[in-house]
């Protein structure tokens, strides 16, 4: 009787070992899926950032091309202007040849 009393014990025992050997487990299972869920969040979240950072990017470019655009005009505006200037000398130019023409027929 004292040998299945040692055994009954000792089978005992070892149910007990293996439950918490099992409760072990189970717990560093949760853990390994809580850090899981914490690296999936962490992931959303450098996605969200990075998304981010693309329509940042996206702005600048845009501003980028819209400050292009007016330097462009404003080229053209000061292209029109020198233009606007050589005819306006090229005027001055025909003044002076018709009154010199003039005071050469007065003369």
């Amino acid at each position: 009787t004292e040998i299945y009393t040692v055994r009954n014990s000792s089978a005992a025992s070892d149910v007990y070992k293996r439950q918490a050997v099992l409760q072990l487990a189970i717990a560093a299972l949760q853990l390994a899926i809580a850090a899981l869920q914490l690296a999936i969040a962490a992931l959303q979240l450098a996605i969200a950032a990075l998304q981010l950072a693309i329509a940042v990017l996206q702005l600048a470019i845009a501003v980028l091309q819209l400050a292009i655009a007016a330097l462009q005009l404003a080229i053209a505006v000061l292209q029109l202007a020198f233009a606007a200037l050589q005819l306006a000398i090229a005027a001055l130019q025909l003044a002076i040849a018709v009154l010199q023409l003039a005071i050469a027929v007065l003369q």
